[in-house]
């Protein structure tokens, strides 16, 4: 008995039985379809049950009388399609093929046009034999039983395929990735051994965070990484010992196909811990070791890790996997329950036990023991075998072998452009508190929706945002929405701000300072459009063309030099080509400075300008090539009150607070913010300017103060203030990758461009 769905005609659920074509004319009785069934081209006398032991699998059918028919893998059923009244018969096709060798080519075969990740996803339709979804809050698809097809050609070695995991990368992106195991141990050593109070360790028995263990650093930058011998942890006080991985260490071609991941290091207290399952979403709670004297992150972006406790348990399989993942934690080394590491791939009892990458406390690492339990160790007095682990770049296909032992699944890696940079919010996680990247969503009711793409911007006291950029540390405000021809898109904006250590600061100028009737200036003190004023024709001038020329107009000295020596800042000349000219500068104002923060970002994109009748005079609410006055348009511009407010962490669990508060308030002083400005790393030493202008005023421009405060009624455009070059970066420019993205992007270690 099998569901049969018939198009044309209805649902119906028939028992078949089964006649020679050649031996009755009455074969179709009072129906109008009739079906045959063959095994290796032999007819059979029922159909063949959905992965039975021999492995029997569809292949193909074919009707007659113009009818097709497709095959329902997940229910075990044909659909039948343009059955007309005619009598019909429709052949199915089986093999016993096994299902290695079968299920193997369809990934093959979908590798043409798919990368691996998602051809595997699509063979978990057919082959569930050796592939289940895992049914957790992130819904894996892992490879299942005692010896599943999962092996694969790699580094110059076979290695295992965990399965394809939905990695989340806590910033609103998600990615479906291929995560390798090494089932060979490259040995037995300590997981941690740092000598009293150095990084994580809190005494000598070593630390069990991962973002800064010593074999963490033997395998993402040490002699592992390299295929080299070298020193590997051996024992407490950062006692080590020789290691040598010359011969399966990671080779260039592997290191080639490994990507950058987020990996979840959630403490799990075992206390806790109830059933087995408990362990995947412990796993990934965003709290990590309690300390007081060492930054702790649950998540740590890197290359090559270890496995989860809850990979060992979610590879079960056989009838009693879900008994087994939902049994108490002692129960698997129990003589009643030695089923579930009996039917588990993972399970090495040759091994006394192989290390995990999460912690239990400070001290104390899981790991799998030889006797299929789940076990822990303290990290720097005991050694265990290492199992290296790593995810696939998504680019990696599937293109030979059938995941068997005899003839591994072999990789291609066909890299583009997308994956030769690194990406905010995915390669570079987002934080919820401290310094970092955070994810900013905007206020938007009262323009246009399309603003309101999540954002990804450097926030805190010193956040790693530094950026070599035209032969110049700058640094990196985010990847923020920008308005172009093309509608509202993304960008890398950056800024060069005043104080980087070895580097000139960029003078202090006013932002206009033409007179009465000259261009859109109706009073003496300077106008605050900024498309013809004189500053922006500077930066957009002389400075944009690394030229030196006169100045003296918004400057109280003759000439402004931009030609690169030594004691000036570069103009922009070498680079200008990086610099996207598309993007339409907003210039939307407010007539107060009694505006909470978070509304400043909605204005400043708003229609809200100065306008006179008197003079007949309305300003611009764009600056663009096309409203721009005069020829001095290449897209340098300063940067906005926003910029500012969200380059602020306030005391992390006050972020939100500051955010509502008026950002005139943000002064150190003043103790219902506590100070919020001093915890933005734009904050300035002195007054700085920014490209709001005051729209009930001709000639005030917002001003972030070294009090940490903004006002915009407090200076006219004339002013000289402190100038931080503002830029958007073409699309094409790209953050390239880099080994250690835990400094990447420091002063020591900026993010390079190309």
């Amino acid at each position: 008995i099998f569901s049969l769905q018939i198009y044309n005609t209805i649902f119906i659920y028939l028992c078949f039985f089964y006649y020679s074509w050649l031996s009755s004319n009455d074969y179709f009785g009072n129906s109008d379809i009739y079906f045959v069934f063959y095994v290796n081209n032999e007819l059979v006398d029922e159909m063949p049950q959905k992965g039975n032991e021999e492995g029997l699998l569809y292949e193909h059918g074919e009707c007659d009388n113009g009818a097709s028919i497709v095959f329902d893998y997940v229910e075990w059923a044909p659909l039948v399609k343009n059955l007309n009244s005619k009598k019909t018969k429709c052949s199915l096709y089986f093999s016993e093929k096994g299902p290695g060798e079968y299920y193997a080519n369809k990934v093959v075969e979908c590798s043409k046009d798919n990368n691996g990740a998602n051809c595997l996803l699509e063979n978990a339709n057919y082959d569930t034999l050796n592939l289940a979804y895992d049914k957790t809050s992130d819904n894996n698809l892992r490879y299942i039983g005692s010896n599943p097809n999962n092996y694969v050609k790699f580094n110059d070695e076979v290695w295992r395929i965990v399965g394809v995991m939905n990695l989340d990368y806590k910033s609103g992106v998600r990615e479906n990735r291929i995560k390798l195991v090494n089932p060979n141990s490259i040995g037995s050593y300590i997981w941690d051994n740092k000598a009293d109070r150095e990084g994580s360790s809190i005494d000598h028995n070593g630390s069990s965070y991962w973002g800064d263990s010593t074999l963490k650093n033997v395998l993402n930058s040490g002699a592992y990484w390299n295929r080299t011998s070298g020193e590997c942890p051996a024992d407490i006080e950062g006692v080590s010992e020789p290691c040598d991985f010359s011969s399966n260490g990671l080779t260039d071609d592997a290191k080639s196909y490994i990507g950058n991941a987020v990996w979840n290091l959630g403490t799990v207290d075992s206390k806790i811990v109830v059933i087995m399952k408990d362990f995947y979403d412990l796993e990934r709670k965003e709290y990590a070791i309690d300390s007081s004297s060492f930054d702790y992150n649950s998540l740590w972006i890197g290359k090559v890790g270890l496995l989860y406790p809850s990979d060992y348990i979610l590879a079960v399989g056989s009838d009693g996997r879900n008994t087994c993942i939902n049994t108490d934690k002692t129960n698997w080394t129990t003589e009643e329950y030695s089923y579930c590491k009996e039917n588990d791939w993972l399970y090495f009892p040759n091994y006394d036990g192989y290390w995990n990458i999460t912690s239990k406390n400070n001290k104390e690492v899981y790991r799998i023991p030889s006797t299929g339990g789940i076990g822990n160790k303290t990290v720097g007095i005991n050694k265990n075998e290492v199992l290296p682990s790593v995810y696939l770049e998504s680019t990696v296909k599937i293109t030979g072998g059938n995941g068997s032992i005899d003839s591994p699944y072999e990789l291609t890696n066909e890299s583009n452009e997308s994956k030769e940079r690194i990406e905010l919010g995915k390669d570079i996680l987002t934080v919820t508190s401290g310094d970092g990247l955070y994810a900013v969503t905007h206020d938007v009711s009262e323009i246009s929706s399309d603003w309101n793409k999540t954002e990804y911007r450097f926030a805190g006291t010193n956040p790693n945002n530094y950026v070599r950029f035209n032969n110049e540390i700058w640094r990196v405000i985010g990847l923020v929405n920008a308005k172009t021809s093309n509608g509202i898109e993304q960008r890398l904006k950056i800024v060069r701000t005043n104080g980087i250590e070895g580097q000139s600061d960029f003078m202090r100028l006013a932002w206009d300072k033409k007179l009465n009737g000259n261009g859109s200036s109706t009073s003496d003190s300077g106008s605050n459009d900024w498309n013809d004023s004189q500053l922006k024709d500077i930066l957009n001038g002389i400075y944009y063309a690394s030229g030196s020329g006169d100045c003296s107009s918004i400057n109280n000295g003759d000439t402004c030099d931009f030609t690169g020596s030594e004691s000036n800042p570069r103009g922009l000349s070498d680079v200008s080509s990086m610099i996207d000219s598309d993007v339409i500068w907003n210039l939307g104002g407010w007539e107060t400075h009694s505006l909470k923060a978070s509304k400043f970002y909605e204005k400043e994109r708003g229609t809200t300008v100065y306008s006179s009748s008197v003079h007949n005079i309305t300003r611009p609410t764009e600056w663009s090539s096309i409203t721009n006055v005069g020829e001095n348009f290449n897209g340098i511009g300063l940067i906005y009150p926003s910029d500012y407010v969200y380059a602020s962490n306030s005391r992390s669990e006050e972020r939100e607070t500051c955010f509502e508060e008026e950002l005139y308030n943000w002064n150190n002083g003043y103790s219902g913010s506590n100070g919020c400005g001093r915890y933005s790393w734009l904050k300035t030493s002195a007054k700085s300017w920014t490209m709001m202008p005051r729209s009930s005023s001709s000639d005030d421009v917002a001003l972030i103060l070294s009090t940490g405060n903004v006002r915009l009624d407090l200076e006219a455009a004339s002013g000289l203030n402190d100038i931080w070059p503002t830029l958007y970066l073409k699309p094409s420019i790209k953050i390239l990758p880099n080994d250690n993205l835990e400094t990447y992007g420091s002063m020591a270690n900026p993010f390079i461009l190309e």
